[in-house]
């Protein structure tokens, strides 16, 4: 099975905005931002066999912003393959990931980022089992994801659940897991001078 899906659209925000200047008043009001966004979509799915499928995913967005104090055009291109797998008492998921955003930033005002263009590659994997421990009543879901990425470098995210269903409606369950967030292009090279 083949989808491609796509999205257009631009627009304009009629919205004040006010912020610091170094001047009196000491502040400056800017109004309107124009943007335009595109992306297109295209994921392929295929069942191997009953108890495994297999998904790939290609993915790619533009946008670009422009206010009166600022501007940004950012490129995305993300990749995913993703395979299921079922063997006796376990149901196996892993996948890899792939991400390069290419950003363009440009400011009048006093957020600045320095370097003003930059490309962030993040490289991804994640490995999850589902055992069955008890039929319909008690699994045990192991797995972790890695990620390399510009900011933090190799990051390992481990996650256990137990998942107990004593009855069809009713599921008692609990986790222990690692997660991490990748900073932003903003929080890492963001300025005010």
């Amino acid at each position: 099975l083949l989808t491609v899906q796509g999205d257009y659209s631009q627009g304009y925000v009629d919205e004040a905005v006010e912020s610091p200047a170094l001047v009196p008043p000491y502040l400056k009001r800017y109004t309107g931002a124009t943007y335009e966004t595109a992306n297109i979509l295209s994921r392929w799915q295929k069942t191997i066999s009953p108890g495994s499928d297999l998904s790939v995913q290609l993915y790619y967005d533009r946008n670009n912003r422009r206010a009166p104090e600022n501007r940004e055009i950012r490129d995305t291109v993300d990749f995913d393959l993703q395979h299921r797998l079922e063997a006796g008492r376990h149901d196996v998921v892993w996948g890899i990931g792939y991400r390069r955003t290419r950003g363009d930033f440009s400011a009048d005002s006093l957020l600045t980022l320095d370097p003003s263009r930059k490309t962030d590659e993040l490289f991804s994997g994640f490995l999850q089992d589902e055992i069955k421990i008890i039929d319909d009543r008690l699994r045990l879901v192991l797995g972790s994801k890695f990620e390399r990425n510009d900011y933090t470098g190799f990051e390992v995210q481990p996650s256990g659940r137990l998942i107990y269903q004593p009855r069809t409606e009713h599921t008692l369950w609990g986790a222990v897991s690692r997660a991490v967030r990748t900073p932003s292009w903003g929080e890492a090279y963001g300025r005010v001078p």
